[in-house]
């Protein structure tokens, strides 16, 4: 497996792709949905995950009478906040998301404009993503070959910019931002 930033970047790719298809227009629903999802995860995160470790987790394995391993839990933990992740951006793109009215800027300067809301929404995703995977110590992927944690320089240095790096000391701001977009969209 090559570096995992390549992954990463690939699927900030996928994204630039889809933005430029569908126009911005449609895509800065999509970012809203991200910003928001993100501001209830690093707001709410500590409470959640202490309520799920001790109230969820801790019922169902005394029900079940097992006591799982840290990587198992941490393997849960994961799979809710990336599953609340997808969930989210499953229903951005299959519903009826937030649209912004207008016609979106044709030739270079929409193209432009496209890019850089799918490299907004891309990295949001993906970094989120990588960001949950590195703090729950990538659960099963290295144990099963899946994944080294020898990271390159660059990846180190990309890390440090992981969307809920930059704004967990303040997620206030990802929900200003969201409430400004939703503004805009109204407004016009």
């Amino acid at each position: 497996m090559g570096p995992i930033e390549m992954l990463w970047g690939t699927l900030i790719l996928v994204f630039i792709l889809v933005t430029l298809i569908r126009g911005y227009t449609r895509e800065l629903g999509i970012t809203v949905l991200l910003l928001l999802v993100l501001f209830v995860e690093l707001y709410f995160g500590t409470r959640i995950e202490a309520l799920l470790r001790q109230k969820v987790f801790g019922q169902v394995f005394r029900l079940l009478n097992v006591n799982p391993s840290k990587e198992f839990e941490n393997f849960l933990l994961v799979m809710v906040y990336v599953g609340l992740l997808i969930l989210v951006l499953y229903i951005g793109y299959e519903g009826r998301s937030l649209t912004f009215p207008g016609t979106p800027k044709k030739g270079l300067e929409g193209a432009l404009i496209s890019t850089f809301i799918g490299a907004v929404n891309g990295w949001l995703f993906t970094g989120t993503l990588w960001y949950y995977l590195d703090k729950y110590h990538y659960p099963y992927l290295v144990k099963w070959g899946l994944l080294t944690t020898t990271w390159t320089d660059r990846a180190k240095v990309l890390m440090k910019y992981l969307p809920p790096k930059l704004f967990e000391p303040k997620p206030e701001v990802l929900a200003v931002f969201a409430a400004v977009l939703i503004f805009i969209s109204v407004r016009r």
